[in-house]
């Protein structure tokens, strides 16, 4: 690629990644001269989303041992890798250590991300503790991610309760009232 610098480079290696060429792009990333944090960033989320979770932890690590500093977008994709990967300890690990080791406010989307993971793993009473205890109104997709899980697991009790609240805060969403529809199929299907 003539005259390239960092944006351009940055540009081929999210190109790469988006397109799901997770070789080409782990070999784009190598040859970067000086990667910034959207180079490390977007090899992260690379790994991350292609099921590569421990190679998302080792770009994550080596990123620490050059001391860039990580910033919202790098926790994002190594919390959803942790989660969709099934390693929801050290998804929990690397939030508090977000906050407490790098100083980075939690956004949304990672408690979002979060809640999910923990309602993957059969623990839905701290998805929703979190959820309720997150400093953010949980939007439809909290609630409804709760709900799926409820509906899988078959915690009909709460899942019963979750789709009243989603009724309730979201009565113009069509997503919602389907949950709900299976919920309300699936209890009576007991």
């Amino acid at each position: 690629m003539p005259g390239r610098n960092l944006i351009s480079w940055n540009a081929m290696l999210t190109a790469y990644a988006r397109a799901g060429h997770v070789l080409e792009a782990s070999k784009m990333f190598e040859s970067i001269p000086e990667r910034d944090i959207v180079a490390w960033n977007s090899m992260i989320d690379a790994f991350s989303e292609n099921g590569e979770i421990a190679k998302a932890q080792e770009v994550f690590d080596r990123m620490a041992a050059r001391n860039a500093i990580a910033n919202s977008v790098t926790f994002l994709g190594v919390l959803c890798g942790c989660c969709h990967g099934g390693r929801i300890a050290k998804a929990q690990q690397h939030f508090l250590s977000m906050i407490g080791d790098y100083g980075v406010a939690p956004i949304y989307e990672h408690y979002r991300c979060l809640i999910d993971a923990l309602g993957r793993a059969k623990q839905l009473e701290q998805a929703e503790d979190l959820m309720w205890s997150m400093p953010f109104l949980p939007d439809v997709h909290a609630w409804t991610s709760l709900l799926s899980a409820c509906r899988v697991l078959g915690d009909v009790e709460r899942g019963s309760r979750i789709a009243k609240k989603i009724v309730e805060l979201f009565p113009k969403d069509p997503a919602s009232y389907l949950l709900v529809s299976n919920m309300v199929t699936y209890k009576t299907d007991l």
